[in-house]
């Protein structure tokens, strides 16, 4: 059966689909960090967290939350446990994921930069290194020490929605709409009383 609901259609889900989620996905929801791009000319910022069962289910979730009101070009998300950080102020790892990480193949990382309290990471550059710890003195190396805290992603652990589907997240870019204020209707109901009152005592 075809579903009503718009979200789910844009994801062209098969209706014969056999896929089903394990008990272990619907009773320990994972953590995805959810990274915004406002303008295809602008880096992706972290601006969240969605708890969802799969990253399919995350990006549904990610799009309500962060691009329903938001004016969003595309979204990334990444599991919490993927994300390595280093604080340069205390001059340590502050990782989310406390397991210990072993060295690998070359690979690409994708750079966040957290330049103050308060801020949110943004997408700095990339860089190839074995090691997460690696990553991060690379980082230093190409975009500087400036900043509060780093955050090192391996790119195969980033979620990326294609570009090809940025229209999805095209429709009206403003979303006034969507509040009630747009409609200004108590305007507009004095504006037809008073018409009204004006017409009467003609």
């Amino acid at each position: 059966m075809k579903s009503l609901d718009p979200r789910i259609n844009r994801f062209n889900i098969e209706n014969n689909s056999t896929h089903s989620l394990s008990e272990d996905e619907l009773e320990q929801w994972q953590t995805f960090e959810v990274f915004h791009q406002k303008k295809p000319d602008e880096p992706h910022i972290h601006v969240g967290a969605v708890h969802a069962s799969n990253a399919d289910v995350a990006f549904l979730f990610a799009k309500e939350q962060y691009a329903r009101r938001l004016q969003c070009y595309n979204l990334w998300l990444a599991k919490t446990a993927d994300i390595y950080a280093y604080n340069l102020e205390k001059k340590q790892n502050d990782n989310f994921n406390s397991q210990e990480v072993q060295s690998h193949p070359e690979v690409m990382y994708d750079i966040f930069y957290q330049i103050s309290r308060g801020e949110h990471p943004k997408y700095t550059g990339t860089v190839i290194a074995t090691h997460p710890d690696q990553a991060i003195q690379e980082a230093q190396k190409n975009f500087g020490s400036n900043s509060f805290m780093i955050w090192a992603i391996p790119q195969d652990k980033i979620y990326k929605q294609p570009i090809e589907q940025a229209e999805m997240y095209a429709f009206a870019p403003k979303k006034s709409y969507r509040d009630a204020t747009g409609y200004k209707v108590m305007a507009k109901l004095n504006k037809i009383r008073k018409q009204k009152k004006q017409h009467e005592q003609k």
